[in-house]
């Protein structure tokens, strides 16, 4: 196993806001987002074998509260257990590669800086 070195940054900020995010699994590399959603086009698996896995977003919807935290679990369990104040994001970011389960969760109640007391593992 192996793979590039690659993370998800957040901007603080009222200006325009993520207020929809989600992770979608093709079995090839795509040039372009699904049709009204952002990316970056980065594969969060580059190198690292099985699913290309894309983060997508939308901004500034005003029926949607914004994004206001994101949190990634690491685990063996296969389905994904629930995190207070987190909404899951039903996409292995793992998928096909082998090894742990990573899930990907979000919040619209807990900030980023709330976030480092927040549970970062689960067995």
């Amino acid at each position: 196993m192996g793979g590039k070195y690659i993370y998800i940054g957040y901007i603080l900020g009222d200006s325009n806001p993520v207020t929809s995010i989600n992770f979608v699994a093709y079995d090839g590399a795509q040039s372009n987002p699904p049709s009204g959603w952002q990316w970056t086009g980065q594969d969060l698996k580059q190198g690292a074998g099985g699913k290309y896995i894309y983060m997508i977003w939308k901004n500034g919807e005003s029926s949607k509260k914004p994004i206001t935290a994101l949190q990634l679990l690491v685990t063996n369990q296969s389905t994904q257990p629930a995190i207070a104040g987190y909404e899951a994001i039903n996409q292995d970011l793992n998928q096909g590669a082998g090894g742990p389960y990573i899930w990907p969760y979000y919040s619209t109640t807990i900030s980023m800086q709330q976030k480092e007391e927040a549970i970062l593992a689960k067995a």
